[in-house]
């Protein structure tokens, strides 16, 4: 029989998100605006997996034209009972 103790610890981030109200997600849009790239679009996609609930992320486009999708980098396993598949964001090229 084995015993398995999780903890949960608040980064430090959602404390100063609730001190000041925002979001480092809000700030970031923000710094884009500065710079002239709004988020256009955010489609949702999903990926059904036999052995995990459904797995979303999203298509980002920008006003500048830009899109990008998460895409499979590689897969970690530990002892055939543990599995942790890693994505990474790309640009989609249009075209």
């Amino acid at each position: 029989m084995s015993w398995t103790q999780e903890y949960h610890i608040p980064p430090v981030e959602e404390l100063f998100e609730k001190l000041t109200k925002t979001t480092g997600r809000k700030l970031l849009e923000k710094e884009l605006a500065k710079k002239g790239i709004k988020i256009k679009t955010k489609k949702i996609l999903l990926a059904v997996d036999d052995f995990c609930p459904d797995v979303h992320s999203y298509e980002v486009e920008l006003s500048d034209g830009r899109k990008f999708v998460p895409v499979f980098k590689e897969a970690f396993t530990q002892d055939g009972n543990y599995g942790c598949d890693i994505y990474e964001w790309k640009e989609v090229k249009n075209g």
